[in-house]
C-alpha cells in the first residue's frame, strides 16, 4: 500500500489551489481541522470503516454533521473522498494542507526543545538567525525537556537538529559500540 502522505499530497495540493483561487484559504483550514476532528471521533471512525455501509451514505452522514462549517466545495470534497474510500486520510490532508499553506506564505513553525528556560533575548536571537538562513517568517514554539540535560533540539518540518548533551552522548555511545 502506498504511503499515507504520498496518497494524500495530491488532494492537499488540489484543495490549496481551490482555496487560493477562491480566496478561502483560511476557511478551508477551518473546514479541514473540523473534518479531521470528525473522522477521528471513535463513533465516526467505526462508521467510516464499516464496509457494509455505502460510500454515498458515509459522505451524506459526514456532510450532515457539518454545523454550517462546510461550504459546497467542502461537501464535494467529502463526496469525492468517500467515493474513492479515502475519508480516513482527512487528518493527514489537514496536516499537509497547513504545511503547504505555511510554505506558500513563507511562514514556518519551529519546535525548540531545551533543557532549561531560556532568556527571551537568546530565543529572539536564535529565531532571527534561523529565519535569516531559511528566508522565511518564523514562529518558535518552545518546550522544556529536562531529560536533554543541556543544549537543545530544533525541529524544522521534517528536519531535526540535535545539539543536546543527551543527543551527543547517545551518538558517542552508538559510535563506540559499532
Amino acid at each position: 500500500m502506498a504511503n499515507l502522505t504520498t496518497v494524500t499530497r495530491p488532494y492537499a495540493r488540489a484543495v490549496l489551489e481551490i482555496a487560493r483561487s477562491t480566496d478561502t484559504v483560511e476557511h478551508w483550514s477551518q473546514m479541514l481541522q473540523f473534518l479531521s476532528m470528525v473522522v477521528q471521533n471513535p463513533v465516526v471512525d467505526k462508521f467510516v470503516r464499516n464496509l457494509a455501509v455505502a460510500s454515498e451514505k458515509k459522505a451524506e452522514f459526514i456532510n450532515t454533521i457539518d454545523g454550517k462549517i462546510l461550504n459546497s466545495a467542502g461537501k464535494n470534497l467529502i463526496k469525492i473522498l468517500a467515493h474513492y474510500k479515502r475519508l480516513l486520510i482527512i487528518p493527514e490532508l489537514a496536516r499537509l494542507y497547513e504545511a503547504m499553506r505555511e510554505e506558500l506564505e513563507h511562514e514556518r513553525t519551529v519546535e525548540l526543545f531545551i533543557a532549561r528556560e531560556t532568556a527571551s533575548q537568546e530565543l529572539e536571537l536564535l529565531r532571527n538567525e534561523i529565519a535569516k538562513d531559511l528566508k522565511v517568517k518564523l514562529t518558535v514554539e518552545q518546550y522544556f525537556e529536562p531529560g536533554l540535560i543541556g543544549g537543545g533540539k530544533l525541529v524544522i518540518g521534517d528536519r531535526v537538529l540535535e545539539s543536546s548533551i543527551r543527543g551527543n552522548l547517545k551518538a558517542l555511545y552508538e559510535h563506540l559500540t559499532q
